[in-house]
């Protein structure tokens, strides 16, 4: 994202992540996102998360998981919760999803792509 002078001032990345499970659907995974500091607390971040959830529902993504940063990824309705039948590397309370469909693929495996350093078995 940039600002009205052309300087970037915020990153949000969203990778395939498929789910090996009953249907095999791909979800995404966010991250990274970031803000240069001069501009965070500025909404920078929320445009960011609110158009790429936006993005994601238009290539028809089910869901989306993220390493959860408490309290700001629940603002956009993610949950840990949700997350819950995710078999991951990052399982448990900071892993978190949003599911973009009624039909999300929120059981099975997580496969994470090798540029997040996972090694899968």
């Amino acid at each position: 994202m940039a600002d009205d002078d052309g300087r970037i001032v915020g990153h949000i990345l969203f990778s395939a992540l498929p789910i090996r499970g009953e249907r095999g659907e791909a979800a995404a995974a966010l991250a990274p996102m970031a803000v240069v500091p001069e501009r965070q607390r500025a909404g920078v971040g929320t445009q960011l998360i609110t158009a790429g959830i936006a993005a994601c529902r238009a290539r028809d993504i089910a869901a989306i998981v993220v390493l959860r940063h408490e309290p700001y990824y629940p603002r956009f309705d993610f949950s840990a919760e949700a997350a819950r039948r995710l078999d991951s590397p990052f399982s448990g309370p900071t892993f978190m999803a949003l599911a973009l469909r009624d039909d999300a693929p929120l059981a099975g495996r997580a496969r994470y792509p090798r540029a997040f350093f996972v090694l899968d078995g």
